[in-house]
């Protein structure tokens, strides 16, 4: 059971953010190619540039929460790793600790 917490505590966080996010992006690059197959391509007729920009707007949105994602995940998810381990790893075994310390 410790193992799947330190498993949840190491990734659950980041990819709370990061699979949404890329949800959210591929639906938007969805509906932004439906449009352009259906309005363009077919009728011939309708703005690109509107699409164009909430797509372009979503992408840019989703990259910044793929950018906090990796911030936590380099900076936030050791300290908060280093903060656990302890809890899960028995004090009699601490030659793993010292071996991570010689690294």
């Amino acid at each position: 059971m410790e193992g799947v917490f330190f498993f949840l505590a190491s990734t659950a966080p980041q990819n709370a953010i990061v699979i949404p996010a890329i949800m959210i992006a591929s639906v938007s690059a969805s509906r932004f190619a439906y449009f352009v197959v259906r309005e363009r391509l077919f009728r011939r007729k309708g703005q690109l540039l509107p699409p164009f920009l909430a797509h372009t707007g979503v992408a840019a949105l989703m990259l910044l929460m793929l950018c906090c994602a990796s911030l936590y995940e380099a900076f936030i998810s050791p300290y908060v790793l280093e903060r656990i381990t302890p809890m899960i790893v028995p004090a009699d075994s601490s030659s793993l600790l010292v071996v991570s310390d010689h690294l």
